[in-house]
């Protein structure tokens, strides 16, 4: 394998062509998008940039009793507006945050009583405490008991050729890894996150000399989708390189006779232990 050409090529989420900021496509200009001299382009994560408001829902600290009436909230990643959001839709009746204070408000048309659990402390509430009234408001600033620690960037639209499968916790299909890079969250909330590679990354490699979009889905580490994650920056690089053409297509015919076997494994190991 050999290297041909390197562009370092600087995105922003908000210039992306279709989707969210949790999973979307962008464009690649013309100069990138191919090369019919070459066989495959390589790409690497260099930098990552946003900012840090994200909160964690998980078992334990995801009900809310409204009036004796107990609402769960969907586990999963969200920033501190799409929370607000999603429980208003839940409980239907309004359900603000306040960016200032970072604080949430619930409004009823009469008298009502709350009660929370864990999710008390996320939201800014004691739990085990019964609220009453029109309007109930956070006592104190909100804040993750639970946090996300890393953001998970994946390229979704390429075949990397790595050597090592992974199990999609989406699917629970054993596949090829698609992550390109894993950032740390290393700020506090409402914070500048930021990443910038240390070493040489593996990258991830496409399977022909094509490559018009790229496609991105970020998650937590757990494997559930970021919902709504604040715009973002990064860096890439997109190396064009040239290896032998039967080789590639070798390796490719290997991963996925590897693929189908783990799968087989694995569907014999249910069945094993269902017998039992």
């Amino acid at each position: 394998m050999s290297l041909k050409r390197s562009h370092m090529l600087y995105l922003q989420s908000k210039h992306r062509t279709t989707g969210t900021t949790s999973q979307y496509t962008i464009s690649l200009p013309d100069f990138i998008q191919s090369d019919a001299n070459l066989e495959l382009f390589k790409v690497s994560l260099v930098a990552f940039t946003t900012y840090h408001d994200m909160l964690q829902i998980k078992e334990g600290q995801d009900t809310i009793n409204i009036n004796g009436t107990v609402y769960h909230v969907p586990h999963g990643t969200y920033t501190y507006q799409k929370l607000s959001k999603v429980i208003q839709s839940i409980i239907n009746a309004p359900v603000t945050w306040n960016a200032e204070t970072n604080s949430m408000t619930f409004t009823f048309n009469s008298a009502t009583s709350i009660l929370f659990d864990k999710i008390g402390d996320i939201l800014g509430f004691d739990p085990d405490i019964i609220y009453t009234g029109t309007e109930i408001k956070s006592l104190r600033a909100m804040h993750p008991i639970a946090p996300t620690t890393h953001i998970m960037i994946h390229l979704n639209n390429i075949s990397p050729v790595e050597d090592h499968l992974c199990l999609s916790n989406h699917s629970g299909q054993v596949r090829i890894a698609n992550l390109l890079g894993k950032v740390l969250i290393n700020a506090s909330p409402f914070q500048l996150i930021e990443y910038n590679q240390v070493l040489e990354s593996d990258g991830l490699y496409t399977a022909d000399n094509t490559m018009q979009n790229l496609e991105f889905i970020m998650t937590d580490n757990n494997g559930n989708e970021i919902l709504d994650l604040p715009e973002h920056e990064m860096v890439l690089r997109i190396e064009s390189v040239d290896i032998d053409s039967y080789d590639m297509k070798e390796v490719i015919r290997e991963l996925k006779t590897i693929r189908e076997t783990l799968k087989d494994q694995l569907i014999y190991r249910a069945l094993t232990r269902w017998q039992r």
